[in-house]
């Protein structure tokens, strides 16, 4: 496609078959031991479980599960955050995803605009839903309201948090 960037993070020599072995085919949404990844909601789980931090954490929850034939994995990255997707990022990943699914793992991950949430945009998505949530709450809260008017008082945009 037009515009893409393409960065494949392929197994280790050891890993990839013999230049004659057939290939291994497994359907899409192969499921390797207690992981499915069939979908979205499959890939926020999983992220969820990796227990990736800084740059991979950041490169995994900027992606979006594109295809998964059990043994190459397709995300796309939002181009946002192009940035994000460093080699030793992409190793990190990789690497968990390996030992997550139980099997090597050929990572694709192709910049392009998602056509669904990833698990940052969810993440913010949901956030702003629980901060108008709460302020919706101060604004309906008969006490708050009592006060507010007794003591002529305003709330200060973004003062008002949503409880953990």
């Amino acid at each position: 496609m037009p515009g893409e960037r393409l960065r494949v993070a392929e197994s280790g020599p050891a890993d990839r078959p013999a230049p004659n072995a057939p290939a291994a085919s497994a359907p899409v949404g192969r499921s390797t031991g207690d992981v499915r990844l069939q979908g979205s909601a499959d890939w926020h789980a999983l992220v969820a479980s990796l227990g990736l931090r800084a740059a991979a954490a950041e490169l995994a929850t900027n992606c979006e599960f594109a295809s998964w034939d059990g043994a190459r994995l397709r995300l796309n990255l939002d181009p946002a955050g192009e940035h994000m997707q460093i080699p030793s990022a992409v190793e990190r990943l990789r690497g968990a995803l390996a030992e997550a699914l139980g099997t090597p793992v050929a990572l694709e991950i192709r910049v392009r605009k998602p056509e669904q949430d990833t698990p940052a945009r969810r993440r913010v998505r949901q956030e702003a839903e629980r901060q108008a949530q709460a302020e919706a709450q101060m604004q309906a809260d008969p006490v708050a309201l009592r006060l507010q008017e007794r003591f002529d008082a305003e709330w200060v945009p973004d003062s008002i948090r949503p409880l953990d």
